[in-house]
């Protein structure tokens, strides 16, 4: 079951989207400094305030569970879209886990959305309730954010050249085919590990071959077999 929404009120949401002149640097626009933004060579969209927000409980099913979650949200709105394009009208941001097991999953529908395409059309889309005033365009200055005091940079668990050496390495494997795909952690000898002894080169006399687990051994947990499509253990 999907959390309780946070949200200010109960009543039915009333979406507005007009259209407002380009306003340039998307985030250079933004009047607070808690902001939602997808943004790529300048168009995209940016967003502050919530009108509505879900926490998503852990399970495979997070996806799902949030697209339902969101269609009754934005099936039940008032919309009134004049610009009709690609992002305009309700939109909510999202942040799923990476991990299914793990809490945390986000999806929030900002009170004020500014949109850009890139190519000279934007627009400006309002989420309210009834009785609350929508946004105004253009929206309150932006204070800019304070330019740090002092910046310093340092290695982590492998120093520069050696990550660098290290994803070579698994660029080369993936290309060789002998990786599918390489997932750089926080130290050294899980990656190489991982890189060097995933894939040998034998196959089971099963049509369907199986993984071995040479990584888990190592790394301490219970082995466990699954298919490959490959047709090589790991």
């Amino acid at each position: 079951m999907l959390s309780r929404p946070e949200r200010p009120g109960s009543g039915r949401l009333l979406v507005r989207t007009v259209a407002v002149p380009d306003p340039g640097d998307l985030l250079e626009r933004i009047p607070q400094p808690d902001v939602v933004a997808w943004v790529h060579h300048g168009a995209g969209l940016a967003g502050w305030g919530e009108a509505v927000r879900v926490t998503l409980p852990a399970g495979d099913d997070r996806f799902t569970a949030g697209e339902k979650w969101l269609r009754s949200v934005f099936d039940a709105a008032e919309v009134d879209d004049r610009v009709r394009v690609r992002g305009s009208g309700p939109v909510a941001f999202g942040t799923f886990t990476f991990d299914a097991s793990s809490d945390g999953s986000v999806l929030i529908v900002p009170r004020t959305v500014l949109g850009r395409d890139g190519r000279g059309r934007a627009w400006l889309t309002t989420v309210t309730e009834r009785g609350e005033d929508p946004a105004t365009w253009p929206p309150p200055a932006n204070p800019g954010l304070a330019a740090p005091t002092s910046l310093s940079w340092r290695d982590g668990s492998l120093p520069g050249p050696r990550w660098e050496q290290a994803v070579a390495e698994a660029v080369a494997a993936i290309r060789a085919g002998s990786l599918r795909k390489v997932v750089a952690g926080p130290t050294r000898p899980r990656i190489r590990r991982w890189a060097r002894n995933c894939w040998p080169r034998r196959r089971t006399r099963r049509s369907t071959p199986t993984r071995s687990t040479r990584y888990a051994r190592r790394s301490g947990r219970s082995a466990t077999r699954s298919t490959s499509r490959r047709g090589r253990r790991c």
